[in-house]
């Protein structure tokens, strides 16, 4: 994955080297349930991705989505590359929420209120 990775219409870097120091790699929280730390959150106007994990040279994420259709939060997998070339229902990007203080999946459990 090349860094810096932007959103889709360029106003906004997602992941780049300083907000990437730090975070674990796949796998390095699994035994740890509502206790893993999401490192960064992700958001558009229905939808928000809280990453506990990733993979640095695939982009391969891991973490709980939340969204309008799934309001409970599901844990799995999401690639950055991806979400990158995401468009929200109106058009804009996927923004990352730079003023993100790490918590626990557990002090997560309303990202969008």
């Amino acid at each position: 994955m090349q860094l810096p990775l932007k959103n889709s219409n360029g106003t906004m870097q997602l992941l780049n080297k300083t907000c990437l120091k730090g975070v674990p790699g796949i796998g390095a929280q699994d035994n740890l349930g509502d206790q893993a730390i999401v490192h960064l959150k992700f958001f558009t106007d229905s939808w928000t991705w809280l990453l506990t994990e990733i993979d640095q040279e695939t982009g391969q994420a891991f973490g709980k989505v939340y969204s309008s259709d799934c309001p409970e939060g599901e844990l799995g997998y999401f690639n950055m590359i991806e979400l990158s070339q995401t468009s929200g229902s109106i058009g804009q990007g996927i923004d990352r929420d730079r003023y993100w203080n790490k918590k626990t999946l557990a002090e997560c459990s309303n990202p969008c209120g």
